[in-house]
C-alpha cells in the first residue's frame, strides 16, 4: 500500500512503498502486482508501456522515430535534435494543443535563438578562423537549426571583419583599391567583406575628443602621405590649398608639420624678415607649456621628398572650414586638422589662425594660441 512510511516513532526517510505491517518495502515492483489488484488498477507493466510506445510512433517519420528512440532507451540524452525530440515526445504524450500559427512562428523564432546562443557559447564568433564543422553545429543546435545558425554565425564574423575594417580606416577616408589591398593582406580565404560595402560604411570620427586609436592614421602622420589635396596659386593671395576629393565634417584632412621648438624660439624666427604668416604654429601643450611648430621651411628633415600641406592652409574666421586640433602620439605633439562641415572638391581649406585673440576659442581642445 502507499502511504507515508511510519513505524510508531521511526521515520524510514529512504522509501515509499511499505507493506501492511508498516515495514519497507525495499524492492518496490514486486509488490506492483498487489498494488493494482487492491485498488483495481489496470495492470499495465513496463513492456505494454513499451509496445504502446512504439504502436504510437509508427506514424512517424525515420526522423522522428530515432530521436523517439534515442530519448526512450534508458532516458538518454543522446539525440541529434533535442528541440525535434521535445515536440514527438509532448505529441505522443498529447501534450501539444492547437495553436494559431502565429503563436506556432513565434515558436520556431524563439527555437532558432536558443539554438544560436548555444553554438554562440560554445563556437564564439571570432575576426579569425572558419565557422563550426557541420557536425558539430547539429550536435549543439540539432539538424533542424543547423542551417540557420551556420548561416547567422557567419554573418555576424563577417559585420566583425566590416568593422575591424572600418575601425583600421578610421580617421581619414579610403579608396576602394586600398581597403582591397588591406583585406587582401588580412589572410582572409571565404567570407570576405565587399571593399565597396566597406567603403559604403565609412564615416568619419566627427569627434574632436577621441583618441588617435586608428592605425592608418598613425600610418599617414608617420608618412606624411595625405592624400586628396593640391597646391595652387590664388591671385595676389599667394599658394592656397585645395581639395581634390569630398571630406566629410569629422574626417582628418591633414596634419601642421615642423620642427618642434619652445615659445621663445617661435618668437624670434617670428621677427625675422620674410616669414610667412601660417608658418608658424604657436600652442600650449597638455602640461601647459608654450611651444611652437616651425614650419617656415618646405620640408622637414624627418620628411625632407614630402610635401607640408598645413603650413599653406590660408587664414580665414568666416569661411573656416577645418580646425586644428591638439594630439599626442609616441610623446610627440601633433597638430591635425579636422573637417568642421562636409567640404567638396576643389573647395579651398581654410582656418582660423586665432592671431588676434588672447586664446584660441576652443578651450575645451586644450589648444591654445600666442
Amino acid at each position: 500500500m502507499l502511504q507515508e512510511n511510519r513505524t510508531g516513532d521511526d521515520v524510514a526517510v529512504d522509501s515509499f512503498f511499505v507493506s501492511s505491517s508498516g515495514r519497507s518495502i525495499y524492492n518496490p515492483s514486486n509488490d506492483l502486482k498487489r498494488l493494482h489488484d487492491k485498488y483495481s488498477l489496470p495492470s499495465v507493466m513496463c513492456g505494454d508501456a513499451q509496445r504502446a510506445f512504439e504502436a504510437a510512433a509508427q506514424n512517424l517519420s525515420e526522423e522522428e522515430r530515432n530521436v523517439v528512440a534515442a530519448e526512450r532507451i534508458y532516458m538518454r540524452r543522446t539525440s541529434s535534435d533535442p528541440f525535434l525530440a521535445l515536440s514527438v515526445l509532448d505529441q505522443l504524450a498529447g501534450k501539444t494543443p492547437q495553436r494559431s500559427s502565429r503563436a506556432s512562428s513565434c515558436e520556431t523564432r524563439v527555437d532558432e535563438q536558443t539554438a544560436y546562443k548555444t553554438l554562440e557559447q560554445f563556437c564564439p564568433v571570432t575576426l579569425e578562423g572558419p565557422p563550426p564543422k557541420r557536425a558539430r553545429r547539429t550536435e549543439l543546435c540539432g539538424s533542424e537549426h543547423e542551417r540557420h545558425c551556420y548561416d547567422r554565425w557567419r554573418s555576424e564574423q563577417l559585420k566583425l571583419r566590416e568593422q575591424h575594417a572600418l575601425e583600421h580606416f578610421a580617421g581619414q577616408q579610403p579608396s576602394e583599391s586600398k581597403i582591397s589591398r588591406w583585406m587582401d593582406k588580412q589572410g582572409w580565404t571565404s567570407n570576405v567583406p565587399q571593399a565597396a560595402v566597406v567603403l559604403k560604411q565609412w564615416k568619419p570620427v566627427a569627434s574632436l575628443d577621441l583618441d588617435i586609436d586608428s592605425s592608418f592614421v598613425k600610418k599617414m602622420i608617420l608618412s606624411q602621405r595625405w592624400k586628396g589635396l593640391t597646391v595652387r596659386p590664388v591671385p595676389d593671395k599667394g599658394d592656397g590649398v585645395f581639395t581634390k576629393r569630398p571630406f566629410q565634417i569629422g574626417e582628418i584632412v591633414c596634419e601642421y608639420h615642423g620642427e618642434l621648438v619652445s615659445h621663445e624660439d617661435g618668437m624670434a624666427i617670428a621677427s625675422t624678415s620674410g616669414i610667412r604668416a601660417g608658418h608658424l604654429f604657436f600652442y600650449k601643450n597638455k602640461q601647459h607649456e608654450a611651444m611652437c611648430i616651425d614650419a617656415h621651411e618646405e620640408s622637414c628633415q624627418c620628411h625632407p621628398m614630402k610635401f607640408n600641406y598645413g603650413r599653406l592652409i590660408r587664414h580665414s574666421s568666416k569661411r573656416a572650414n577645418i580646425r586644428p586640433r591638439l594630439y599626442v602620439l609616441n610623446d610627440r605633439d601633433i597638430i591635425l586638422f579636422i573637417a568642421t562641415k562636409d567640404i567638396l572638391s576643389d573647395e579651398e581649406l581654410f582656418y582660423d589662425y586665432g592671431s588676434k585673440r588672447r586664446s584660441f576659442a576652443g578651450k575645451g581642445l586644450e589648444l591654445d594660441w600666442m
